[in-house]
């Protein structure tokens, strides 16, 4: 069960590089890249502790 813990944790960290990645190549001029990438550390900063405190709620209960 650990190994899934690790599994899920390289998947998270993988998509928040590649998403901000994403962020800093906008398609428009009018984008502007440095209020995406704040908005989406923000929403990261709120959504992986969430996401690994669900992570250890389920490991808990499967054991």
């Amino acid at each position: 069960m650990l190994t899934l813990f690790w599994i899920a944790l390289v998947i998270c960290l993988v998509g928040l590089v590649f998403t901000l990645r994403i962020a800093k190549q906008p398609a428009e001029e009018k984008y502007d890249h440095k209020t995406s990438a704040k908005n989406m550390s923000w929403m990261y900063f709120i959504f992986l502790p969430i996401i690994l405190i669900l992570l250890g709620i389920f490991y808990y209960f499967l054991t």
